[in-house]
């Protein structure tokens, strides 16, 4: 039996798409279970941020600006992918899960030095290149939750509930409560 691997600074790759995004969920769930002690990040476009405050278990969010990295041969996108690749070198990740599959999230993912960058085999555009670890999508399905459970056991996490728990922030709750006091609304008394 070999030692299981063991992770202390992951990032999860997944900017967009918002759908993809909700499917991807349950991977941070599954993460902090068997890396309890591991800070877990999420590269994520700035739109679909706050979704991220709603799931528990995450420690930091990495703005993943798509309109201005686009334009990376003008200026600001030059400074902006500079940046980008200035915070994912001084992160000093151990571990990349590359759960977009694209050569700009791959190419960012090698540009780190993370020493263990995991993708899917069939990840479009040349991605696979860039990975440390390519997995082999499952045969009998596309479905992204199924995707995402197959990247997560090539790194010994077998450990995964598709579903993933959503709680409310608590400024978000107190701002809905006072909207409710101010329309003298009771809880639960109104449609």
């Amino acid at each position: 039996m070999t030692e299981p691997m063991r992770f202390a600074n992951i990032l999860i790759i997944k900017p967009s798409a918002l759908g993809d995004v909700v499917h991807a969920l349950p991977v941070l769930t599954a993460l902090r279970r068997r890396f309890a002690d591991a800070k877990i990040t999420w590269m994520i476009r700035p739109e679909f941020a706050p979704l991220l405050d709603c799931v528990p278990g995450l420690d930091e969010k990495l703005l993943f600006n798509r309109k201005q990295l686009g334009r990376w041969y003008t200026p600001q996108g030059i400074t902006a992918m500079k940046s980008l690749i200035g915070q994912l070198r001084a992160a000093k990740y151990d571990l990349i899960l590359d759960f977009q599959g694209l050569l700009r999230t791959a190419l960012l993912s090698w540009l780190s030095g993370s020493p263990t960058r995991v993708g899917m085999a069939n990840a479009r555009e040349g991605a696979p290149l860039f990975y440390t670890h390519r997995v082999t999508p499952p045969a009998d399905s596309l479905h992204m939750v199924d995707r995402c459970r197959t990247l997560l056991e090539a790194i010994g996490v077998r450990d995964f509930d598709p579903h993933s728990p959503l709680a409310a922030p608590a400024k978000s709750v107190e701002y809905a409560r006072g909207l409710l006091d101010e329309a003298k609304l009771a809880p639960g008394r109104f449609a």
